[in-house]
């Protein structure tokens, strides 16, 4: 096996163990239909969650809807 292959599998696993501990980080692009409720998503389950949208006022509505400690948007 490769050293790439060694890499990528050492982040996989690292990956999923912040995955499984909610201590990865998630980022949004795009603060839509979909966007949003996926950020809500994370946010409730304890993760973490930056969202981006070019839209300003979306931004708002994602910090109004969530506790600024889990999410933060940025445009």
């Amino acid at each position: 096996m490769s050293s790439h292959h060694n890499d990528e599998n050492a982040l996989a696993a690292e990956l999923q163990q912040r995955l499984a501990g909610r201590t990865a980080r998630i980022g949004i692009v795009g603060l839509g239909y979909v966007g949003l409720p996926l950020t809500v998503a994370f946010a409730e389950a304890g993760f973490e969650v930056v969202g981006f949208d070019v839209s300003g006022s979306t931004g708002a509505r994602a910090t109004s809807a969530i506790s600024p400690r889990k999410v933060s948007a940025g445009s």
